[in-house]
């Protein structure tokens, strides 16, 4: 009767050991084996923002690195300079045998950078050159804390 116990229950563990492993990889069942899916869209990270302070003021760097930088929106709103892109893109295509199709996506973006109390938001200033857009915040003359 143990050694009766004993092979069941070895049976039973090899069994729920067996379906552990035989769950499909990447979690999709029917896609045994098959990596996931990518969609077509185009996804945009962060953009790599540097923060610092030189003798004309507080500088920021925005570096654009696949997004022209005449597309980047700056704003200031409070105490807030608020980085921003908005892109769409479509694509019409037909053939002679009649075939057609349409694509079309969108992406945004939005980022926040709080300004230092003695910035003048109203004196930013803005220039762009190759992949980077540089902010320059003078500092208020006689400003107090």
């Amino acid at each position: 009767m143990k050694r009766l116990l004993t092979i069941l229950s070895l049976a039973v563990l090899l069994s729920l050991a067996f379906l552990v492993n035989a769950q499909p990889p990447y979690g999709y069942p029917g896609y045994m084996g098959s990596p996931p899916q990518t969609s077509g869209y185009r996804h945009f990270q962060r953009l790599r923002v540097e923060k610092g302070r030189s003798e004309a003021g507080y500088v920021v760097r925005i570096h654009t690195e696949n997004i022209d930088p005449q597309a980047v929106q700056v704003n200031v709103k409070g105490r807030f300079l608020v980085i921003s892109n908005d892109t769409s893109q479509e694509a019409e295509r037909s053939n002679d045998r009649g075939s057609y199709s349409y694509n079309r996506s969108s992406s945004s973006f939005s980022q926040r950078i709080s300004i230092p109390r003695d910035a003048d938001a109203e004196k930013m200033k803005r220039t762009e050159s190759e992949n980077l857009v540089t902010i320059t915040l003078p500092v208020h003359e006689g400003f107090r804390y």
